[in-house]
């Protein structure tokens, strides 16, 4: 349906009248202005009423093809600007009223965004457009319009609305905008307006009158959101829209609240950072440094990593997003109040702890939320990339000192996931979360995530906050996934109704001076590809793993994979001695096997084979022992996990 057809059969004017152009083109639409405005119809015939008329222009006939790839062209000066001004012109010579939408998010509706040149150049070009309006029209970026009428497109069709429902609301869209436009211009002071106001004796007198009057006192600015403007501003009708409805008993079957609780307050989970090389497999060749031809990136967001990190990185640029400027923030809010280090023994302690501290901050809440995610594993990101989703989740790039790229993905679990697994890991404690709102728990887990990475990223600035940032990570990230393997969450039922958002507060101009000043102050980020302890950061050490007296619970002890092979404790015999002093059978093949391949010396290997040979026949007989009748000695499948020892001399093998 038309849009004249859509706003003829759901809205009702007094006066309207719509004209579509033939093509989706610039030239094609002043050519219906033209020849609209040559009969009577089109003019103005009461000065003291003008017509509004209101130009939206799609521009999407500045995406084509050349040859196989797709091409973003731009409006010229002598074309499409041009052109513009035209219409205009035409307009406002008869006495309408213009306000003209363009649409210039067209660049990013494609899921391979163009070459940055191009965009560069055509968000030149719009700043054209619109400043062609000058004090005769009104010239917007359209992205409020064209937003939500894309969220109605039919998949892969462009400006395609083809069901009722989304019928009625385009018709709602187009009926808003154009009574709003309508508001603006009705508003808006022309040049002519300083010419009646010479005229207006008794009114310059006034205002000259006025001249000495002092002006009232300046109220104290308000603050950075100094009070959670989401649960101020929320009505009281909307308080529940959101909340838990209720757990499932099943939840809690064999075990008790605190007991599943503390299986998912993990420790010792490592230092995994999860950063993937840029391999020919998972990026295109003309994001090597190596490659010194004139190839292009493919743009394949869903299927490059390095294409769509430089997508998430374009789309972070548009949305304002800067980590540092955050982190600045962060580092002025712990100082202004005299923060001290988050406990970090426990994960819900850290999560309620920060939540308490950022009562009052609910913008910093809300950005630092969305740094939050889940790091994806190496096998999750090959699957996405096979499947071509890599746009459905959120890609960042960094390089070694050589130059070469690392990428990593990360996920969001959604809130049904983060709510779940917080009011789990929180136990008894749910009462002391303040909310069982799931958007607001998510938002807390989020927030955590997010904080963590920034300080990780930035340990000068935010030490002070917490000394092994990537561990906790770890930590909360390994818990989720438990909660998600066991499928938790379906125990959960929350309402399916957002809550009403509140008003945001503006923040002062002197805090966003404070911010910048930190900003300037802080050194470079630094961010730790390898799988270890980042620098000026302090390994998080447990004194004590809690002891659970429940049989159905499994909690994971404190690990000691990190420390040097020979102190590591053995996991043969459980009895607690290291590698190194361990008079197990295996342990002494261990070390026998080390000192032979460490020896730069050629020596006999006789004696060291003999004792390896005896260790593996012994295991063989041992794990036929243990076999199930119809099992294969020695399969994974029949092997005794006390009787199963991994002889390795190379770096620690990664499970």
């Amino acid at each position: 349906m038309t849009p004249e057809g859509v706003l003829s059969k759901y809205v009702t004017y007094r006066n309207r009248e719509i004209q579509s152009p033939d093509h989706d083109t610039i030239e094609s639409l002043e050519h219906v202005v033209t020849l609209w405005l040559r009969p009577a119809a089109g003019r103005v015939h009461n000065p003291n009423r003008p017509r509004s008329v209101h130009v939206f222009w799609s521009m999407q006939e500045y995406w084509g093809t050349d040859g196989q790839q797709e091409q973003l062209s731009n409006p010229t000066a002598g074309t499409g600007i041009q052109k513009l001004k035209s219409l205009i012109s035409k307009l406002r010579a008869v006495g309408h009223q213009v306000y003209v939408c363009v649409y210039a998010g067209i660049p990013h509706i494609k899921m391979n965004p163009c070459e940055d040149k191009q965009l560069r150049l055509f968000d030149e070009s719009v700043m054209n457009c619109i400043n062609c309006g000058g004090s005769e029209a009104l010239v917007d970026r359209g992205l409020g319009f064209w937003t939500e009428h894309h969220k109605l497109w039919e998949d892969n069709e462009w400006f395609a609305i083809t069901t009722t429902e989304n019928e009625v609301v385009v018709s709602q869209v187009l009926d808003r905008y154009i009574m709003r436009q309508k508001t603006i211009l009705s508003l808006t002071i022309h040049p002519e307006c300083v010419d009646t106001y010479e005229d207006k004796l008794l009114l310059r007198a006034a205002g000259i009158g006025l001249l000495p009057a002092a002006w009232p006192e300046k109220g104290e600015a308000a603050p950075e959101q100094d009070c959670d403007a989401v649960d101020r501003m929320e009505p009281t009708i909307s308080q529940e829209l959101d909340d838990m409805q209720r757990i499932d008993d099943s939840l809690y079957e064999k075990t008790t609240v605190e007991s599943l609780a503390a299986t998912y307050e993990l420790q010792g989970q490592g230092q995994t950072r999860y950063w993937i090389k840029q391999q020919p497999e998972n990026c295109c060749l003309a994001s090597f440094i190596q490659i010194t031809g004139t190839q292009t990136l493919c743009r394949n967001a869903r299927r490059c990593l390095f294409c769509s990190a430089e997508h998430f990185e374009e789309k972070d640029r548009r949305d304002g997003v800067n980590p540092r400027r955050t982190a600045a923030a962060v580092s002025l809010l712990s100082k202004s109040n005299n923060w001290s280090s988050l406990p970090t023994n426990q994960i819900f302690e850290f999560i309620y702890t920060l939540d308490k501290r950022l009562q009052g901050h609910a913008d910093m809440k809300k950005e630092l939320s969305y740094y939050g995610a889940i790091r994806s594993t190496r096998a999750e990101v090959e699957t996405t990339i096979v499947a071509g989703q890599l746009t459905s989740y959120y890609v960042e790039k960094t390089y070694d000192t050589k130059g070469t790229t690392f990428c990593r993905m990360s996920m969001d679990p959604m809130n049904q996931v983060y709510a779940g697994w917080l009011v789990t890991i929180a136990g008894k404690m749910t009462c002391n979360l303040g909310t069982t709102k799931r958007e607001k728990l998510g938002d807390m887990v989020e927030t955590a995530l997010g904080l963590l990475k920034l300080i990780d990223e930035n340990t000068r600035l935010l030490e002070h906050l917490v000394g092994d940032p990537n561990s906790m990570s770890n930590r909360i990230e390994q818990s989720i996934r438990m909660f998600i393997e066991a499928d938790s969450q379906r125990f959960f039922t929350f309402s399916k109704h957002r809550p009403v958002k509140g008003e945001r507060q503006p923040r002062r101009e002197h805090y966003k001076k404070e911010v910048d000043e930190e900003l300037e102050d802080m050194d470079p980020s630094i961010i730790t590809i390898e799988d270890v302890l980042g620098r000026f950061q302090t390994r998080k050490i447990f004194d004590e793993v809690p002891v659970i007296n429940d049989q159905d619970a499994v909690m994971t002890a404190a690990s000691d994979e990190e420390a040097p092979r020979g102190e590591r404790s053995c996991k043969l015999c459980n009895s607690g001695v290291t590698l190194s002093n361990c008079s197990c059978e295996a342990c002494k093949v261990w070390r026998i096997l080390g000192d032979k391949l460490s020896m730069k010396r050629s020596i006999p290997w006789s004696g060291a084979l003999d004792v390896i040979e005896r260790f593996c026949k012994r295991q063989r007989t041992v794990e036929g022992q243990n076999v199930e009748p119809g099992a294969i000695p020695g399969s994974a499948s029949s092997a005794s996990h006390e009787e199963t020892c991994l002889l390795y001399t190379s770096p620690s093998p990664r499970h």
